[in-house]
Formats: structure tokens, sequence, C-alpha cells
């Protein structure tokens, strides 16, 4: 199973950005939710973190209700996606935090983040130049950006004298990132490599993509039947760390999914509503692609892929 968390510089995310890779992985025998969180001025990273947990947490209680195991679960998460997803994780992880806990993070297989902004300190002033202004980002970060990057909470939830037997219960974290990637510079997730390291997490690695920008694993490259190298990476690290079933339960997994994509398609939109959690204003919504109906208008495809390039989310 797979947890997509999509991107949208915390102002504009919508679990839509799913839709193109969930079908390709859905494909291949995965099942994927892609919950949704507030995005500011409706909530700010506070409340986004809270959405996240919500959402964890039911996705684990209800996983088999939809076929899939609860100690099968990955998150794959791009930009803002990734960064928010990871915070949790690491709030989740870090023991000196008992009070936060409200999914099972031990029980997570893999975690890869795509594109993702790891230390808002250091590439702040990148963004503000990209016209996400400091004044902005402060509220939306509540006035402390060290507070809620991950390079930095690494430092603070698991000390910074070296490694940590927190760090060491962290699943393996595979990092992404195209070169050409403007928005957030492949120099984040090196940083956040680097520092995991150096706390102890020894399954740690980072794969550049030559010539990739910041939405083309998402948008542009399955549109334009680009995306087979990426999916083949996730499908090979996905099962790296799942656990060990027959072959054979790998191969009907994968006729079905062949199966499915012959029949045209022909599958729906499944949408669940997330218990609200206690004092939340609106619950987070999880979209769960059995078999994500095909987008079959080129029209639509070329002006999302126009929209990203003009907006160019996180």
């Amino acid at each position: 199973m797979v947890v997509f968390w999509g991107g949208g510089a915390w102002l504009i995310g919508y679990r839509a950005w799913a839709a193109f890779v969930g079908r390709l992985l859905t494909a291949r025998g995965f099942i994927v939710f892609a919950p949704d969180y507030r995005n500011f001025p409706q909530g700010t990273v506070a409340d986004m973190l809270e959405d996240v947990d919500t959402a964890m947490e039911w996705i684990y209680v209800n996983a088999t209700h939809y076929g899939g195991d609860a100690d099968n679960i990955a998150i794959v998460a791009q930009s803002a996606g990734a960064h928010l997803s990871l915070l949790s994780l690491l709030r989740h992880t870090a023991s000196r935090l008992p009070s936060v806990r409200r999914w099972p993070a031990h029980r997570l297989r893999h975690f890869i983040g795509v594109s993702g902004p790891y230390d808002l300190v250091a590439d702040a002033r990148h963004f503000h130049r990209q016209g996400l202004s400091a004044s902005l980002m402060a509220r939306i970060f509540l006035g402390d950006l060290a507070a809620y990057s991950p390079v930095q909470c690494l430092r603070s939830y698991f000390g910074s004298a070296g490694a940590s037997a927190d760090a060491r219960r962290l699943p393996p974290v595979t990092l992404i990132h195209g070169t050409r990637d403007k928005t957030v510079s492949f120099a984040s997730s090196e940083r956040l490599v680097e520092e995991l390291e150096r706390h102890g997490h020894t399954r740690a690695r980072l794969k550049l993509y030559p010539y990739k920008g910041h939405t083309d694993f998402l948008v542009e490259d399955p549109i334009t039947g680009d995306a087979e190298p990426l999916i083949d990476d996730l499908v090979r690290w996905l099962r790296e760390t799942a656990p060990r079933p027959s072959d054979a339960s790998y191969l009907a997994d994968e006729e079905q999914g062949k199966n499915e994509e012959e029949d045209g398609g022909r599958g729906r939109w499944r949408v669940v509503k997330v218990p609200q959690h206690e004092g939340t204003s609106q619950a987070p919504v999880v979209e769960h692609f059995t078999v994500v109906a095909p987008v079959r208008l080129a029209l639509w495809k070329r002006v999302l892929v126009l929209a990203a390039q003009w907006v160019n989310p996180f």
C-alpha cells in the first residue's frame, strides 16, 4: 500500500495531483491512498500536520477494509507533501515527543520523498526570490521555520551529538530529486541525507535525475509517457522493503493491474471521509485508488501541464 502526499507550496495542494502517479502504481498492483490536508490560509502548518496525522491514523486502522495490509504501508510524497509527511514521521519516531503519537510510525515500511523542501531555514531566501515571501512563510510556519524544518528537527528531536537510537528506528528513506529543479534545489535532499547519516540512520539514499524539474515526476512525465523509469524505481524500492509474499501473489497483483488497464481502466474514484479529529474544522479526505478513472481529455492534460509550469508548485 502507498500513501501519496502531494505538494502545492502549502497553498494550493490538492489530492488530484496524485492522479497520474496513482494510476500508474495501481496498474502495478498497489493500493494508493491520496489524502488531502488543509492549505494556508485555511490552516497553518500545525493544522496541516494534524490532518496528516489524522489521515495516517485512519489509514492504518482501515487498511484491511480496502484489501491492504497495515504492515505493508509506505509513504510516497512530493514537495510540500514530502515535507509535511516526513515531519510527521520524525515527530512520531522521537521518544522525547510521546504526546504527539497518533499513528504507528514504527510500522511504516519506507519513506520516499520526491523534490522535497527539507531545510526551510537554508532555503527561505531562495523561496522568497521565487515568490514565496518571507512574511508569508512566517505566517504559514508560525514565525519559526526551524521548528518545522526536518533537517533542524532531526537535531532537536534526536539530539545533536551524533548517532541516536530514535534515528535508527526510522524506516528506509529514499529521496528523489531532479537536477533542474528551480523551485527546490536538490541540495535540500542532499542535506537531509547527510543529517540522517550523521544521526546513525544507515538506510538513507538520494537518487538525482538529470534534466528533471520540480513537477516532471508528477505531471509532465506521466502525461507524455516518460514516467516509466520513475515508476520502475518506485516499484523496486517499495518491494525491497515490503514483507516477502510469494512470487505468485506479486504476479497475480500485476496481472490484475494489467487486466484493469486493458479493460480501459474502468474504475472509479472512491472518496472516503476521514472521521474528524477533535478540534479540527475540517477533516482531510482520502482518495482510494482501486483503479483510477483514466484521464481521457487531451485538452485537460495540456491545461494541467501549463498550469504546473506556470504555478510551479512545491
